[in-house]
Order: C-alpha cells, then structure tokens, then sequence
C-alpha cells in the first residue's frame, strides 16, 4: 500500500511539474545503474543548494521505497568547489563514510543556461558506493523549455530514469534465468557446445 502510494506520488509530482513548466524537451544521458542501488539505506548528499537537495531526496526515497531510507546532513565536509565539480577523492570519500556512516554518496549538480530564447537546464545525479567508491547509478538529465524547468520536474525524471533502468536489469535478469541466456548474449545458444 505504501509503495503504491509512493510511485502515485513520483508521478503526481512528476506530471505537475511538466504542466507547470510548459512545453519541454528531455534527453537523457549516463544512464547505468547497479543492483546494489536499491539497498542503501543511509545517504548523504553533495552538489545542489538545500532546496533543491529535499526536492532531489523526495523523489529518490518516493521512487525507492522500502528500506527505511535516511538522509544524513554533510554540510562542512566537502568544499563548495568540490561538491560542483561532483568528484571525491579516495580519502575524501572514506572520511564521509566513516563520519557519517553513510553506505551510498549522492553527488548532484544543476546547471541553467540560456540560448537565445531557449532556456537549458542540466541535473546530473551520480550515486557513488561509500565503501569501496563504484558509481551504482548514474544519470544526466538536460530540458531545453521556453521558461526555466522545476527542480520536481528534473528530479523527477532522473529519478525515473534511474528506477526504470534498474527494473529493466532485473527484468532481463530474470528473462535470461528462465531461458538459459546470459543478458547481452546474442548467439541464440543456450548452455556449453
């Protein structure tokens, strides 16, 4: 019930920003996610300014419900010119692990440009593994709209992006167990010679 009520919501959010924002052009890019993403429970988050952090957050733990997902504030241990440029260092990144005993580190950036009349907006959403530093998920999201996009309406479908694309890897994965194929595997040959 609580899931069902969680993706009504991401959707909600996600078609009252586009209503909001006009006529918008999306296209994604980046896009890879690993099946570990779905376990992280304790998150931290770098990259955008609060506002648009909780936006972010509200779509990631709405789009990802289940385990009992947290937030933790990290303000302080990355500079600002670290957290735009969206990169961590080995030592970096095992500081915020042990600090604030986090498993996964949301790295987030928006940047607004303008073209002539055209407005373009890019988030772009790494998820990197505090442990051992592997991106699990990964996703560039750019709108090119006559008017400035919402925050809701890009935080939304990157994290739309992201959920499908896992659910498209465990779809396939299950599709290959039942036939006896690996994923990507286009001989059409099941099992040894």
């Amino acid at each position: 019930m609580h899931t069902l009520k969680c993706q009504r919501m991401v959707v909600f959010v996600f078609l009252s920003a586009l209503f909001v924002s006009g006529c918008v052009s999306y296209r994604t890019e980046g896009l890879f996610t690993q099946p570990v993403l779905k376990t992280y429970r304790l998150h931290t988050m770098f990259g955008l300014p609060p506002d648009r952090e909780q936006i972010l957050w509200a779509a990631f733990k709405g789009a990802f419900p289940g385990a009992d997902k947290r937030l933790i504030d990290g303000q302080g241990l990355l500079t600002t010119y670290d957290a735009q440029r969206a990169r961590l260092s080995q030592e970096k990144r095992l500081r915020i692990a042990r600090d604030l005993a986090v498993e996964a580190i949301i790295l987030a950036t928006h940047e607004h440009t303008t073209e002539g009349e055209r407005h373009v907006d890019t988030l772009v959403v790494r998820i990197v593994d505090a442990a051992n530093g592997e991106i699990t998920g990964s996703v560039v999201v750019t709108a090119e709209s006559d008017s400035q996009v919402s925050a809701s309406a890009l935080s939304a479908k990157a994290v739309a992006a992201l959920r499908a694309h896992l659910q498209g890897r465990s779809t396939a994965r299950r599709g290959a167990a039942r036939t006896g194929s690996r994923p990507g595997d286009r001989s059409g040959r099941s099992g040894g010679m």
